[in-house]
């Protein structure tokens, strides 16, 4: 733990960057189950810094227009940034947007890791950090709105007893959503002397896939952040942190019409930006006197194999219709021959690489009475909402796709259900009882600052 008490009275300084990460030829963009090269940009992506300091402590955060970040990636960029600049690598809080339609980091599902554009976007990032100055002092303000009907459970029960991810809309053996949904919203805004917002980081439930296609675009998130500095008429560094959301996305599985385009990209991502526009006038100011970050790592064993599990993948890797992979593998395809045979795929590989553990990095970044959770992967919707309820009086940001990826992060009853999520595979790889370590841990670290036992 990184400790260092501020003053309530001392100021709070804040340095915000933007920069653009668009690639300007094409690439592989990483999301479906298929490599996707781009065939032009529909709207650009960026790379958002902020910098804030109090007496003498600080903390940084670092968000990327992209679908993940790797765990190795995540944690040499933290480590670079920490030699070169008076940052501590507990410090850093580095996520992205989980857009699935930018350059692929990795290479997975097909998709072909962009190593020159990887180079060049790490060295940007390690050199702005070096060229931020956090120097304009501001006053932080935060509240909650509700975001209703934008967000849906992804993972229903069937008439049969299965749980499938992504039925057919309007499918009439559908019973119920596995689930609920997180329809509150946390806004956190830095606003200057005059009481402009000058950045905001906005914490919201949802998947970032309504795009589409194989134009380049920040889907919602950067829909939102548009509509944002058009109706101020000023910048806003409009920084989107994904609460947890394996199990949710945006389509209302009552309605018929398309709901993967930009024109849906641009309705989400303007109905948060009118939705925090009127909550704006209703931030209440904190006291961010007390900035404090913490890393730690966990060990979690990798996700369970059964032998009939991998007598089936044999299976269907010897079933000549799973070999057709014509067209885009979405996630409505997730029953389809080739989807399964994907899948199979991953899981011998994973099988036959396993390691006896993972190395989960979890963070806390602490502002006053905030706590934003670092979460390396895509927990499941009721996670964050345990999280929330970690401490008394305080406010926790549970943060997705921060610090690297590890994939899904299931409920462990949900592993009983069925459903794409909880498919084994080299990058959907720890244990059924990740979602308790992981919850139980960043419990254990707020209260390490708070002096509390967990709630």
């Amino acid at each position: 733990m990184n400790a260092k008490a501020g003053n309530a009275a001392m100021e709070t300084l804040l340095g915000s960057i933007k920069f653009d990460i668009t690639p300007t030829y094409p690439v592989s963009l990483l999301g479906y189950f298929n490599d996707r090269v781009s065939t032009g940009v529909a709207d650009p992506l960026f790379c958002r810094l902020l910098a804030i300091e109090n007496d003498g402590a600080r903390l940084l955060m670092v968000q990327i227009d992209n679908c993940l970040i790797p765990t190795e990636d995540a944690e040499d960029l933290r480590k670079e940034i920490s030699s070169q600049t008076p940052y501590e690598p507990s410090e850093v809080l580095i996520s992205t947007t989980h857009t699935h339609t930018a350059p692929a980091l990795i290479g997975f599902y097909g998709a072909k890791r962009e190593d020159s554009y990887r180079k060049e976007l790490y060295d940007r990032i390690v050199d702005s950090v070096k060229a931020i100055k956090p120097d304009t002092p501001c006053r932080v303000k935060t509240t909650r709105f509700r975001a209703e009907g934008l967000s849906h459970n992804r993972r229903w029960y069937m008439r049969d007893g299965r749980v499938v991810t992504n039925p057919p809309k309007g499918s009439k053996n559908r019973v119920k959503p596995e689930g609920t949904v997180d329809e509150e919203a946390v806004l956190i805004g830095f606003f200057n002397e005059k009481d402009d917002p000058m950045a905001l980081l906005v914490n919201i439930s949802n998947h970032t896939d309504s795009v589409g296609g194989t134009e380049i675009s920040a889907d919602w998130p950067g829909f939102m952040e548009r509509h944002v500095e058009e109706e101020l008429g000023i910048p806003v560094n409009t920084v989107t942190l994904i609460a947890p959301q394996g199990n949710i996305n945006h389509y209302d599985f009552d309605s018929l019409r398309n709901q993967t385009s930009h024109e849906e990209a641009q309705r989400i991502g303007r109905a948060y930006a009118d939705l925090l526009l009127s909550m704006l006038s209703q931030c209440r100011a904190m006291d961010t006197g007390k900035l404090d970050s913490a890393l730690s790592y966990v060990d979690i064993a990798p996700r369970e194999i059964s032998t009939s599990e991998l007598q089936r993948a044999c299976e269907i890797i010897g079933t000549p219709e799973s070999a057709d992979k014509s067209g885009d593998l979405k996630a409505e395809d997730l029953a389809t021959p080739a989807v399964l045979r994907i899948f199979a795929t991953q899981l011998l590989a994973f099988h036959n690489a396993m390691p006896r553990s993972y190395s989960v990095p979890l963070q806390v970044l602490r502002m006053g009475d905030i706590y934003l959770c670092g979460i390396p992967g895509e927990p499941f919707v009721e996670i964050g909402l345990e999280l929330k309820k970690s401490a008394e009086r305080e406010t926790v940001v549970p943060v997705s796709l921060a610090g690297g990826y590890f994939g899904y992060i299931p409920l462990e009853t949900s592993f009983d259900h069925g459903g794409y999520e909880i498919k084994q595979g080299v990058h959907n790889c720890l244990s059924r009882k990740a979602a308790e370590i992981i919850l139980e841990s960043l419990q254990n670290m707020i209260m390490g600052f708070t002096g509390r036992e967990a709630v």
